[in-house]
């Protein structure tokens, strides 16, 4: 009998498995954060953090990653991590939307302006981000009322060339009326835990009318929050508490595969985007409700979309804005703490991105978001939530 040497045995193991395999892990690419601090985007003055690689290989695509509401770009900091990590420049803003009021079709804006700002910033040779961002690419991955801002911010502009959702929340049908102009590519990765912050059933109200290529897949046992990293115990308070961050992973995996087929053509990315691992999780009963449609078409399989995945010309105009009281993370949150660099190791990072406090988000200049308050109709749990958030508004201090 033939013997084999435990290095052996090694070599084969790594070569069966190779390093970075699965998509929700850090990536080959060093990297780091920019805090640009707050940038007037469409009126609105925002902050914004931007995760870039820091070793060749550039210029690489670009990914709006964007928070739901009452939250804070702190909350999708490991999301920016991780695609920062496998070869995107990740920017992170914290958006002008609560649980009082929240101009979805201003949110579309500044996430568009969000993209073309930090193209303009890799034409800068003074930059941080100098000559790292390829403006041909472009993506949006938006998580509950953030989902439905990517959402909209892609409707009639072709500029964007995918477009990930997680567990969104639609308000008033806006997303339901535009869904079938939004002509990307599009992932929709939903939790399976309902509650009062994804009551709206995107799955069956929203993707459905979504064009082809797309993909629904809903995490086993996940709830709202669980998109989130990190995340906080107040969350699945009010939004119904899932499995935890034993499912959190899936959300990454999902969003940052979808990414990587589309803007990047990684054919390692395959085997998620309707292929082999896709069907794994599926049996496995990590994900439920799998529903996919033409994938074939997009870069990771082969496929030639013209313009990184546009399959239409301008299909409309941005939905327009519903300040209702449909329900979202309704959590308003003190400062995240201190900025942080982050060298890009595997391996959770303990710092958590600076931003400024939730409770307080910047205000809009002249002209920008125009949020305004929700007046009806008020249910108790709109009550509820609002009064939570007044008091922590009321308790909440700056950090030094």
């Amino acid at each position: 009998m033939t013997r084999i040497s435990v290095a052996a045995i090694a070599v084969l193991l790594f070569t069966a498995t190779p390093a970075f395999a699965q998509p929700e892990t850090r990536g080959s690419h060093t990297f780091t954060t920019w805090d640009a601090g707050h940038i007037t985007l469409a009126g609105a003055s925002i902050p914004v953090m931007v995760y870039y690689p820091t070793d060749a290989g550039g210029p690489f695509p670009v990914v709006a990653v964007v928070h739901g509401a009452s939250r804070n770009m702190s909350y999708m900091a490991e999301m920016a991590r991780t695609f920062a990590s496998r070869g995107f420049v990740a920017v992170t803003p914290s958006i002008p939307c609560t649980v009082f009021g929240c101009d979805h079709a201003a949110n579309a804006r500044q996430v568009r302006a969000l993209l073309d700002w930090t193209v303009a910033q890799s034409a800068d040779a003074s930059s941080m981000i100098s000559g790292r961002v390829d403006g041909e690419r472009r993506g949006v991955v938006g998580h509950s009322w953030g989902g439905l801002a990517v959402f909209l911010a892609a409707q009639g502009h072709p500029e964007i060339d995918a477009v990930v959702t997680l567990d969104p929340n639609d308000d008033a049908g806006i997303a339901a009326a535009a869904a079938s102009t939004v002509v990307q590519p599009s992932a929709h990765v939903m939790a399976q835990v309902m509650g009062t912050c994804n009551a709206t059933n995107w799955k069956d109200t929203v993707f459905p009318s979504t064009p082809s290529p797309h993909m629904r897949v809903v995490v086993t046992g996940a709830g709202h929050c669980d998109v989130e990293d990190p995340t906080d115990a107040l969350c699945p308070s009010f939004c119904n508490a899932g499995a935890g961050s034993s499912v959190t992973p899936y959300f990454r995996r999902y969003a940052v595969a979808f990414m990587g087929c589309v803007l990047q053509s990684d054919t390692a990315m395959a085997p998620y985007i309707g292929g082999t691992s896709l069907a794994d999780d599926t049996s496995a009963g990590h994900l439920q409700y799998v529903s996919t449609n033409g994938l074939d078409l997009l870069p990771c399989n082969g496929g030639t979309l013209p313009d990184a995945g546009v399959i239409a010309s301008d299909a409309g105009t941005p939905g327009v804005d519903a300040a209702t009281s449909a329900h979202d993370a309704a959590i308003v949150m003190s400062d995240s703490g201190s900025v942080s660099s982050d060298s890009g190791s595997p391996g959770r990072d303990a710092a958590v991105v600076a931003t400024s406090d939730a409770s307080t988000p910047a205000a809009p200049a002249a002209g920008g978001c125009g949020c305004r308050a929700v007046r009806a109709p008020l249910h108790a749990t709109t009550l509820a939530l609002a009064a939570l958030a007044l008091a922590l508004v009321s308790r909440a201090r700056p950090r030094s």
